[in-house]
């Protein structure tokens, strides 16, 4: 899934474009425990609330996770190790 059409790096955007998170903080301007206060009032808002259909899209996403975990343990990666049991297994 390509967040931003057209950009080279699809796979690594940059952690710093505020576009890519629901909530941004300067935490230096109001400090830490107000940040924590900040978090915890949004959270509870109807906006951040589960849905039916934002679970079903989260199994779905936690699927072709597990998915793709199964395939790496299958058959190697270059660059990952598989892990040494799965933890949904047990």
């Amino acid at each position: 899934m390509n967040a931003f059409p057209g950009k080279s790096c699809w796979r690594f955007p940059d952690t710093w474009d505020c576009r890519l998170y629901d909530l941004v903080i300067k935490i230096d301007k109001i400090g830490i425990a107000d940040a924590v206060d900040l978090i915890c009032d949004t959270i509870r808002r109807p906006a951040f609330q589960t849905t039916p259909e934002s679970q079903r899209q989260i199994q779905q996403r936690w699927e072709e996770a597990r998915q793709k975990m199964e395939e790496i343990a299958k058959g190697g990666a270059p660059f990952l190790e598989p892990m040494r049991s799965f933890p949904w297994s047990r």
